[in-house]
């Protein structure tokens, strides 16, 4: 399990990820609020809740297997890549530490990457440095010579791994698209041999919007062969304070931590 506190306009807010028992974790937390990301079930009055659906990659099939799962266009791609000498690298969260400058250009590719794309920018600044001082980071990169490719974060407890953040540099004038897409690729399985040589069970491709009508990142994620899973987001109020803000959020049907 991850269990994270961290600041955000003055409040105390405990991210909480992989939990298989809410009710421990909720009798042990002196916060404003606990933020439940993913749990099986939501029995929390007067919270507030979504349904989240996502792929599941089971790490416990070998990994032949889970290849086979993917489309044959991407079993293709991931192939050329390797022939085209990309290259991958993975950063635990000491790592990060030690080398500052690694995340730093992440945030920059990021921040590039979502204003072309027209997405929203979710990188949260005050949770990273919680997720990363407990060692529940993993940041990987592909490239080749001085060029990154794509970028990938995960948060991670040793055995769930989910991912977080994905960039693919489309900034770079002059670079190969085309390769760019295939480097991305074959990031993603590197990873998944990654987390099953470190005995990781599962991996949660990071959410999806839609299995019966997929928009773009959906269809990337689904050709690499996860199981459709659902599961619950979830905010409550633990202080006086965390409680009359969960009202407001409410009323105003909006989410603001």
């Amino acid at each position: 399990m991850i269990n994270a506190i961290y600041k955000k306009h003055g409040l105390r807010i405990n991210a909480i990820w992989f939990c298989r028992d809410t009710r421990e974790a909720i009798n042990h937390n002196k916060t404003d609020f606990i933020f439940f990301h993913g749990i099986q079930e939501n029995c929390f009055i007067n919270a507030i809740s979504s349904i989240q659906y996502t792929l599941m990659t089971d790490l416990a099939f070998p990994s032949e297997a889970i290849f086979k799962k993917f489309s044959k266009n991407y079993q293709y791609e991931i192939n050329r890549a390797k022939k085209e000498n990309v290259e991958c690298l993975i950063f635990k969260a000491g790592d990060l530490i030690k080398n500052p400058a690694i995340l730093s250009a992440f945030k920059r590719e990021y921040v590039d990457f979502t204003k072309i794309k027209g997405i929203q920018n979710t990188y949260n600044e005050y949770i990273m440095k919680e997720y990363i001082a407990k060692g529940n980071v993993l940041l990987t990169k592909a490239f080749k010579g001085d060029e990154d490719y794509a970028q990938h974060i995960y948060v991670c407890d040793g055995q769930d791994a989910r991912l977080l953040y994905s960039v693919s540099n489309f900034r770079t004038e002059g670079l190969d698209r085309n390769l760019v897409g295939r480097a991305n690729k074959y990031l993603h399985w590197n990873d998944i041999q990654y987390l099953q040589n470190h005995e990781y069970q599962t991996l949660d491709w990071g959410g999806i919007s839609n299995m019966t009508n997929p928009n773009g990142v959906d269809k990337f994620k689904i050709e690499f062969g996860g199981h459709e899973h659902k599961y619950y987001n979830v905010i409550i109020g633990k202080s006086l304070i965390g409680w009359l803000a969960i009202f407001a959020m409410k009323v105003k049907g909006r989410i603001c931590i």
